[in-house]
């Protein structure tokens, strides 16, 4: 397939409009960052070609400026957190439990310990938050955000509290933060259909306009509801208006007389608990262990009304499920669990909401990997990634106790496997393409093709890293427009080819 071009519109300034070429593989992909608080720190962004897009390195030119270690001249966050683990390079993740280079700080919100880049602004630049405590209010974020599956349009997110709070809003980790810890987001409360909503177990598919809760008995059982005829949630996301179609009142409303508050508490919109159309309660978990796994997963709503969860079992590994569809499988049974990995020693939630199992997905929102670690916090890799049309799966898992594997989205369909290996020596920062669409082509369901073989032998030597000595990168995925990639005026086969607007 050719580059994909963009025309994006514009206003003249009198009235009239122009039209200027975009092209998406231009925008921020990712950032990694290096540094050590008593010498340099910075990040390198690159682009969805992999060229540079913007460099931010540590000095000291004077007051309030980007200065490297914990001196009066740095940012009120430098200056306080300098020495902090988690603005910190020098360390493998291993077992270490703060390094921004685990992998459970990774996912579709970005990086827990970053402010992420972005294309609105001229910078594109990553920016720290402030230690500890801001990274645990952003955790919440982290643990409670559920899949977009088919979206072209990923500037909202979705939500969902054990016990089925539910939230949305724009695709930020802070504006989360302040809905659930100061009330300042309305949210709903979903009606069980069996027993309790998960942790982030939810799947909104805006293609299908159905959106997909898993429950759980607080006992290691699951069942999931599918909800059908859902209204726009990113409009809701966007708006902040839930009374949508309602005239304006002068006296105060209940959130509960919301519009969408009331698509919920109509239960006909909701799949049955048994009989036609329903979905049966899972089987063939291999053991039981935290939290982690007793309230939390990745759930993804398939195209076809397939249903994909995957969940860490701390301490073991991890396990992926699947369900049939009531319509085209005849039945809405578990497949039980299609694909297990065990190994040794990890944590979850149980250690820190901004532990545990995470995910992303690609630009076009046709395929969403799913992850945690390994190793401890956020070492080595367990991941499934689904195709969104059919819920046809692949699997990996990488057996390491020092560094880690985290899927970053790149251009329209694929992830970069970004490596936190030492980028000294002059090796630089590693990673690998993970092509969805040629690995999905030629691997048979359940498969499990490496994704992250050969990282440093493809990259050693191609990408600077910010920090002149012994670092494991953190790496940051940017917030970028991803609608460029799936709106298209223009296939221009070679470059920037001629066309017409």
């Amino acid at each position: 397939m050719g580059r994909r071009v963009s025309v994006v519109q514009q206003s003249s300034g009198g009235g009239g409009s122009s039209t200027m070429r975009k092209d998406p593989f231009e925008q921020p992909c990712f950032s990694h960052f290096g540094g050590y608080y008593s010498s340099a720190k910075g990040w390198f962004t690159l682009d969805h070609n992999l060229n540079m897009s913007n460099v931010m390195l540590g000095g000291n030119s004077g007051y309030s400026s980007w200065t490297c270690d914990n001196n009066s001249y740095s940012t009120e966050f430098s200056n306080n957190f300098a020495s902090s683990g988690f603005i910190q390079t020098q360390g493998q993740p291993s077992s270490n439990s703060n390094y921004p280079s685990l992998n459970c700080f990774v996912g579709y919100l970005g990086n827990t310990a970053f402010i992420g880049s972005s294309n609105t602004g001229g910078n594109n630049t990553p920016w720290i938050t402030g230690e500890g405590n801001g990274i645990d209010r952003r955790g919440y974020a982290f643990r409670d955000v559920g899949t977009l599956p088919g979206e072209t349009h990923q500037d909202y997110a979705i939500f969902c509290t054990f016990g089925g709070d539910f939230r949305v809003t724009r695709r930020n980790a802070n504006l989360y933060n302040m809905g659930i810890n100061y009330g300042k987001l309305p949210y709903t409360n979903i009606p069980d259909g069996w027993s309790s909503q998960m942790y982030g177990t939810c799947s909104y598919n805006r293609k299908r306009n159905k959106i997909a809760f898993m429950e759980t008995n607080d006992s290691y059982t699951y069942q999931p509801f599918v909800w059908s005829n859902t209204p726009n949630l990113r409009s809701y996301a966007h708006t902040g208006d839930w009374y949508q179609g309602q005239s304006e009142q002068a006296s105060a409303r209940s959130i509960g007389n919301s519009t969408l508050a009331q698509y919920f508490a109509t239960s006909s919109n909701r799949s049955p608990a048994s009989g036609s159309g329903s979905y049966a309660q899972a089987t063939g978990k291999p053991t039981n262990q935290t939290t982690e796994d007793r309230q939390r997963g990745q759930l993804v709503l398939c195209d076809n009304d397939r249903l994909v969860m995957f969940q860490m079992i701390p301490s073991y590994g991890s396990w992926t499920t699947r369900w049939n569809s009531p319509s085209v499988d005849g039945n809405g049974n578990s497949q039980g669990s299609i694909r297990t990995f065990s190994w040794t020693t990890s944590y979850g939630i149980d250690q820190g909401h901004r532990y545990g199992s995470k995910f992303t997905q690609t630009s076009d929102g046709r395929y969403i990997a799913m992850f945690c670690a390994a190793y401890y916090y956020g070492a080595g890799l367990m991941c499934t990634i689904v195709r969104v049309s059919d819920g046809k799966c692949l699997h990996t898992q990488w057996q390491s106790s020092g560094n880690t594997i985290s899927p970053i989205p790149f251009g329209k369909s694929d992830f970069l496997m970004c490596s936190s290996s030492n980028a000294d020596s002059g090796y630089g920062a590693q990673f690998i393409v993970f092509n969805c669409d040629y690995r999905f082509g030629n691997s048979n369901d359940n498969d499990d093709p490496s994704m992250v073989n050969n990282y440093d032998d493809a990259t050693r030597y191609c990408f600077d890293h910010a920090y002149y000595t012994t670092s494991y990168p953190a790496f940051i995925p940017a917030m970028y427009d991803t609608s460029l990639f799936n709106t298209e005026t223009s296939d221009v086969k070679d470059g920037y080819g001629t066309y017409s607007e």
